[in-house]
């Protein structure tokens, strides 16, 4: 049994996000013998991330990685992350305006690939912010809308989905600051995913 670092798993999520078919997937995470419905998300990506979590908790990934590598649809796994390096007065201008940055430039599934880099479980979340699109059938949904002082039942789902997304991306970074973890870690992930935004700094 081969146990991975948390920064190769990283590695390992972007080549299959870039190399690997949703079906091929698929049919390796069965050949191991694992239920594909269990680790199934919403996205693409969703389902890569829970398909990687799942294994990992298990010390199992390097079996899904030898698989789709006898497949030569996995390869060169280890050069996919590179490092980033910000100055600090880019870090420093851009830490003041952080929630900005989260609720106006990504959406729910890239906050939740942003838990991935980080080490995060997105299920430690609250369970609203865990969903792509909201279901207004949800009571919690419906509660803390109401909560808000939002009237649900007058507004169009587009809205509400936007509400719940800022909420999301408030909700991440209340949860990253309680836990004190490594801000210039964050930033790292948050320039690798969205390079534009600082493209003139």
């Amino acid at each position: 049994m081969k146990i991975i670092e948390y920064e190769d798993l990283i590695k390992i999520y972007l080549a299959i996000c870039r190399q690997v078919p949703p079906e091929q997937l698929k049919v390796s995470f069965q050949a191991i013998g694992f239920d594909f419905l269990r680790i199934k998300g919403c996205s693409d990506k969703e389902t890569i991330l829970n398909c990687l979590r799942f294994l990992y908790r298990r010390d199992r990934v390097y079996e899904l990685v030898d698989i789709l590598s006898q497949s030569n649809v996995l390869v060169d796994w280890e050069e996919q992350l590179e490092p980033i390096k910000l100055e600090s007065k880019v870090i420093h201008k851009a830490e003041s305006n952080i929630y900005k940055i989260l609720s106006d430039h990504f959406t729910v599934d890239e906050l939740r690939e942003l838990c991935f880099f980080l080490n995060i479980d997105h299920e430690d979340l609250p369970d609203v912010w865990v969903k792509n699109e909201v279901d207004l059938s949800v009571e919690s949904i419906q509660k803390y809308l109401v909560n808000e002082n939002i009237q649900f039942d007058t507004l169009q789902i587009d809205e509400i989905n936007r509400i719940l997304r800022l909420s999301w991306a408030h909700e991440f970074y209340e949860y990253y600051k309680k836990r004190r973890l490594n801000n210039d870690r964050l930033w790292n992930y948050i320039v690798y995913m969205k390079p534009n935004l600082f493209e003139n700094e």
